[in-house]
């Protein structure tokens, strides 16, 4: 009886402890929610073309090689771009969202490329 008692208490416990979180499901729209975020801030900070184009281009690429570490189909831009660094892997225990991951890249790129990052601290934190 006592080892029947055990063992139903170690099934209830294993069970318990299972992680039923899903990882959240992301778009294309979050993305543009993102680069809409990008474009209000470049249209009230009043930026030339030239710096808002490096600006989109650096967010952009920052979320890409995200992507190109996770998905076998990408191609890094190291090589094809002239002095572009070569961006290695972390190694992170466990399971993560990549997509996440590469949402929050472009969302970190654009907050240091700009100075009134109090626009795009509201965006970080949504996601």
């Amino acid at each position: 009886m006592r080892k029947l008692l055990f063992f139903s208490l170690c099934v209830i416990c294993f069970a318990a402890c299972r992680n039923n979180e899903k990882s959240p499901e992301l778009s294309n729209k979050d993305i543009a929610k993102v680069l809409d975020e990008m474009t209000s801030l470049m249209i009230h900070d009043v930026t030339n073309p030239p710096l808002a184009a490096r600006f989109f281009t650096y967010a952009s690429l920052s979320g890409y090689e995200v992507v190109v570490q996770n998905d076998s189909n990408c191609i890094s831009m190291k090589g094809i771009l002239n002095d572009y660094p070569e961006i290695i892997k972390p190694s992170v225990p466990g399971s993560y969202s990549y997509q996440l991951s590469a949402i929050l890249a472009m969302i970190a790129t654009a907050k240091k490329c700009s100075h009134p990052e109090v626009c795009l601290k509201n965006m970080s934190n949504h996601f």
